[in-house]
């Protein structure tokens, strides 16, 4: 498996509807730990939700996704990091 990302060095991780709110619950610990943005991948749905501080939670459609002011200019692929998610 290999990230599309300039810089990636996590793999991608493809969950299943019934871990969706295990997700969701995990985004809300990392955006109360400090991180400034978190974002989920549901190819089910086959859209892109960024966490942020103070509760803001936003729906993208796939496939492109800018980021954002905490990541000024960046934007990404969802399509190809679900495709390089796929077991070969």
């Amino acid at each position: 498996m290999s990230c599309p990302l300039p810089g990636c060095s996590l793999p991608a991780v493809r969950v299943s509807y019934s871990l969706v709110r295990e997700v969701e619950r995990k985004m809300d610990g990392y955006i109360a730990y400090g991180v400034l943005v978190a974002v989920m991948i549901d190819p089910d749905t086959q859209t892109v939700a960024t966490w942020r501080r103070g509760g803001e939670r936003v729906t993208h459609p796939m496939p492109t996704v800018e980021i954002g002011s905490e990541m000024p200019g960046f934007a990404f692929d969802a399509a190809a990091v679900l495709r390089a998610a796929e077991p070969s």
